[in-house]
């Protein structure tokens, strides 16, 4: 994840905008018929710029400059660009995983009093996923990353029952120390939210996190998460290390059953086209025993 001159920090916040600007491409690019309703993008993303030469790995066209809608615009009209195909198939990516974690959510919420975010970045939910009313939500990540998201939405209501900001490495085995110190109750349910994070992380890491995950959470506490497939192209980045094609075999030796989805099929259920030979997969618990 960390790229040659980065610091942790620093590759952290390059992959959050990254991740905000793509949310904020897809709802340039369809309007109303967006899969993300995200009114706090544009106070992320200070007067709709994203100030890169690059995005998700793919060199911007330079009249483009850093304004999204100029970029939303190359992307519409630039149909046969093999940067503008590759670029939207990011936006795709970012959308329909918005969508169906959204809809897995406004199932899952309502049956607990408290939710995770494990290496949150510039998620939004807490101030706009309307199941989150009643919930407390604490987001999981770098000191950095929490305090520019709060003060770029300060001005904006939450609409769930609370957030807390945790800063710590979700790995390690002191987050249920920090948790607890921010409010969190071990032993009521659960709902974890693993989006877009696993895939960096190395097996030492994803078993520190799994370790976390069992020995945090109650009975009827449930998990999302993200993970990466062998059968990826160079669409994705260098720093995505980690590959799991059966991630439910994975959780299973935690004590979770899980289902597996594939983005194609997710993509086809929201009317989008996603290459089926990338496998990127979003995989959700049943409530655990």
């Amino acid at each position: 994840m960390v790229a040659a001159g980065e610091t942790a920090w620093s590759a952290v916040n390059r992959t959050a905008q990254t991740v905000a600007a793509l949310r904020r491409l897809e709802v340039l690019l369809h309007g109303e018929q967006a899969l993300i309703v995200d009114p706090t993008l544009e106070h992320l993303l200070e007067q709709d710029r994203f100030d890169d030469a690059q995005l998700a790995g793919i060199r911007l066209p330079a009249h483009c400059g850093a304004a999204l809608p100029a970029l939303a615009a190359w992307l519409a009209e630039a149909a046969e660009d093999p940067d503008a195909r590759r670029l939207r198939q990011h936006v795709d990516r970012l959308a329909i995983r918005t969508a169906r974690i959204d809809a897995l959510l406004d199932e899952m919420l309502p049956t607990v009093e408290q939710c995770v975010i494990l290496g949150a970045g510039l998620d939004t939910r807490a101030w706009r996923l309307a199941s989150t009313a009643g919930v407390r939500m604490f987001e999981v990540d770098f000191a950095q990353v929490l305090d520019f998201k709060a003060a770029r939405l300060a001005k904006l209501p939450l609409v769930c029952d609370a957030r807390r900001a945790v800063v710590g490495d979700v790995t390690t085995s002191d987050l249920g120390a920090r948790l607890a110190a921010a409010g969190f109750e071990r032993g009521r349910p659960t709902v974890w939210l693993v989006e877009g994070v696993i895939v960096y992380l190395t097996d030492a890491q994803i078993a520190g996190l799994n370790d976390n995950l069992a020995s945090l959470s109650a009975p009827g506490s449930r998990v999302i998460a993200t993970f990466m497939g062998e059968g990826v192209s160079g669409m994705f980045s260098a720093g995505m290390i980690s590959r799991f094609d059966d991630a439910p075999a994975l959780l299973a030796r935690y004590g979770w059953r899980a289902r597996q989805e594939h983005y194609a099929d997710i993509a086809r259920e929201y009317g989008r086209d996603y290459p089926d030979d990338y496998t990127v997969y979003l995989v959700h618990t049943e409530p655990r025993a």
